[in-house]
């Protein structure tokens, strides 16, 4: 038999999207050291994206951990929400139109 996912409590995740692949490698090392004074946090790197998954124990420890890696590493990138790969966007892509002269 096989459960479903497990809980991990009340983890949420953020996600910081690099602005280059130079950023997020200094992300990556910032938050490497960071983890050695804060165990309480995990991040993931996806490898196909260079997004870094970060989870934190609520949304202020979250933030505290993304504002502390871009000043640590003086990389440029935005944080927003976790999308789900399996989740298609909500919003229709945008409609162009051509104008023709």
């Amino acid at each position: 038999g096989g459960g479903g996912g497990k809980d991990v409590g009340n983890q949420l995740q953020i996600s910081l999207t690099p602005k280059s692949k130079a950023d997020g490698a200094k992300l990556a090392t910032a938050l490497g050291k960071m983890r050695k004074t804060d165990p309480h946090f995990s991040y993931t790197v996806v490898a196909k994206s260079g997004v870094i998954v970060v989870n934190g124990s609520g949304e202020l420890h979250l933030q505290t951990i993304c504002d502390k890696a871009k000043i640590d590493s003086g990389a440029e990138c935005v944080a927003g929400p976790v999308l789900s790969p399996s989740v298609t966007h909500a919003a229709p892509p945008p409609h162009h139109t051509t104008l023709q002269r």
